[in-house]
């Protein structure tokens, strides 16, 4: 209400967008039309899920609105997630806390309200690891489609941050070290997740000539 105008709490927000806006005008992963393909953006699935927003008129700071209602809804996902995760452990009340808790935190808040991947990349990271605590923990819920629903979401993770890697190595683990049968083929599934680790940056290094993003450059410490 004070600027008038939707506003992201964070900068960064826009490089995002502006990623976005080049994937619905037909120049992915190029700032500008006519410049270098780079990797400026820290998530490569953020930009590909918001393009279709501004394709259908979600145009320059409208652009906010798509984003902050995946973050929220985000937000409210991972305290289900939380929930999930702490009621086998600590029982039904501990659970609802737990949930709650997620809700209340300030920094989920201010996150879900910058307009970036952090919130959706929280949701995978929480669901990715109750999905292969359940698939290591009960026999009877590893079936085709948990499977299935396990590795997609190393895959999401892993294209949403570059630290997803760690969840994608971590669900391929999982389906190595507990597999539905005892054999060699049942244990390769773990290769398409711990693919997923990898699949980034071997995109990023066939297109700009480097493994690594912007991003992985300039602010973490392993990059």
């Amino acid at each position: 209400t004070k600027v008038g105008h939707p506003g992201a709490t964070l900068d960064d927000s826009f490089i995002h967008f502006q990623y976005a806006r080049a994937i619905a005008e037909g120049h992915p992963l190029r700032y500008q039309v006519g410049e270098p393909i780079t990797s400026g953006a820290t998530s490569v699935l953020w930009p590909v899920v918001l393009a279709p927003f501004y394709l259908v008129g979600f145009r320059d700071l409208a652009i906010l609105w798509p984003a902050w209602a995946l973050s929220f809804l985000a937000h409210g996902m991972l305290a289900w997630e939380a929930n999930a995760l702490a009621h086998p452990l600590a029982g039904k009340q501990a659970g609802w806390a737990a949930a709650a808790m997620v809700l209340a935190f300030g920094g989920f808040a201010w996150c879900s309200s910058s307009g970036m991947e952090v919130m959706p990349f929280a949701w995978a990271i929480a669901r990715a690891t109750r999905l292969a605590c359940e698939w290591s923990e009960k026999h009877d819920a590893r079936t085709p489609r948990a499977l299935r629903s396990l590795i997609a979401m190393a895959w999401v993770a892993a294209l949403f941050r570059p630290e997803g890697a760690i969840t994608a190595m971590f669900v391929a683990a999982t389906i190595a070290l507990f597999p539905r049968k005892r054999t060699a083929r049942e244990r390769s599934w773990a290769l398409a997740a711990a693919f997923a680790a990898i699949a980034t940056p071997l995109l990023l290094f066939v297109l700009t000539g480097s493994a690594r993003s912007n991003t992985a450059v300039v602010k973490l410490m392993m990059g």
